[in-house]
């Protein structure tokens, strides 16, 4: 037999969900937006670095695609460190807003360079 809940507690509350799913969907798109970073740099780097040192045989372009690929990790995970002290000094929203515009930005300015 199943246990019988008393509810009589729960009346008088309102049935709408506390999850705030415009804020939820806003942060995944953000969200995806920098893992797509990832996703991306890891698809063109054999080629990038092909481009730019094509004396090197296969097996050393995959070894500095490598290196260069794990150095873009560890950016990440000292940067998140870095975001986190942000983020508790200012607040979630600063952080993620500056993070944000900072990488729209940077990006901007990398590619009128190229």
């Amino acid at each position: 037999m199943a246990p019988q809940t008393n509810a009589k507690h729960l009346e008088g509350l309102p049935r709408s969900s506390p999850v705030p799913y415009k804020k939820v969907v806003i942060l995944g798109f953000i969200l995806s937006a920098n893992n797509t970073s990832i996703w991306m740099i890891f698809s063109f780097l054999p080629f990038m670095v092909q481009h730019f040192f094509p004396e090197l045989t296969t097996a050393e372009l995959g070894y500095r695609a490598g290196i260069l690929g794990s150095a873009f990790s560890a950016g990440s995970l000292f940067g998140n460190v870095i975001w986190g002290l942000v983020s508790d000094r200012m607040g979630r929203r600063p952080a993620l807003l500056l993070g944000l515009f900072g990488t729209g930005n940077l990006s901007t300015f990398i590619a009128e360079l190229l």
